[in-house]
């Protein structure tokens, strides 16, 4: 999970700001044209599927500090590791002004990856000592570990609670497809418009995969950009192109 996040905020490095703060991460946030260094932050959790329970959805860095300190989430300095969101107080203003994430940490220096740094996605080196930094705090992520652990019957699950949820199938969660659940799938395929626990599931099993959904990230709103990560799917994986997600898209993405 943090390596995740990691590498989709390397892969913004360079983007740059229209006038009067216009960015893609504030229109998905849907707060365009404000600061937008904690929307990035959140952007980028939501790309890879970190919920808003583990990085708040705030625009605030202030709010954003407040969250993870009211969760007794906030680290020593000297403690910082990568994944780590760090906070920055400019110009003695006690109070946190800015947000970054932290990318690698070499001895007494770290570094940053920011949104908003001179108008765009940008690295920054800072030393643990910096008077600068606000606070850091250290997200309850679900570990790596425990990420790569994940079997095919726990997506199986995961299916069949989102289809309980969405249409009360009432399918034991078994982590089987058998004929119950192959036929929930198949009364409740998934097209254009659709919405629901259903649609954040596949959209999970796409990104999981490395397809990208758009940048809403996992909302649960079967639109465009879902729609094309799952026609991109069945042209690479052979299988019927219909930008549908019935029983043989199902199958395919538990693998």
């Amino acid at each position: 999970m943090i390596d995740e996040l990691i590498k989709k905020a390397q892969g913004e490095i360079g983007y740059k700001e229209g006038s009067n703060n216009n960015t893609k991460y504030g229109k998905a946030y849907g707060l365009n044209y404000n600061p937008w260094c904690m929307m990035f932050v959140w952007w980028c959790a939501n790309q890879v599927g970190i919920s808003n329970s583990i990085i708040p959805k705030t625009a605030s860095c202030p709010n954003a500090y407040k969250w993870f300190k009211n969760k007794g989430q906030v680290i020593k300095n000297s403690d910082v590791k990568k994944g780590d969101i760090v906070f920055f107080t400019w110009n003695n203003s006690n109070n946190a002004d800015h947000v970054g994430i932290v990318e690698k940490v070499e001895g007494n220096i770290f570094t940053t990856i920011e949104g908003n740094k001179n108008d765009a996605v940008g690295r920054r080196q800072v030393s643990k000592t910096n008077s600068c930094i606000y606070g850091i705090a250290r997200p309850a992520y679900k570990t790596d570990s425990n990420s790569y652990k994940e079997t095919e019957k726990d997506r199986i699950k995961s299916l069949q609670t989102a289809l309980n949820k969405d249409f009360n199938t009432k399918l034991d969660v078994d982590g089987c497809i058998g004929t119950k659940t192959t036929n929930a799938v198949m009364a409740h395929y998934l097209k254009y418009y659709t919405e629901g626990n259903f649609v954040k599931w596949t959209q999970t099993q796409l990104k999981r995969k490395e397809y990208s959904v758009g940048s809403c990230g996992i909302d649960g709103g079967y639109g465009r950009d879902t729609e094309k990560a799952v026609l991109k799917y069945q042209k690479d994986k052979k299988l019927t192109q219909d930008k549908c997600v019935g029983i043989e898209v199902v199958k395919s993405l538990v693998k």
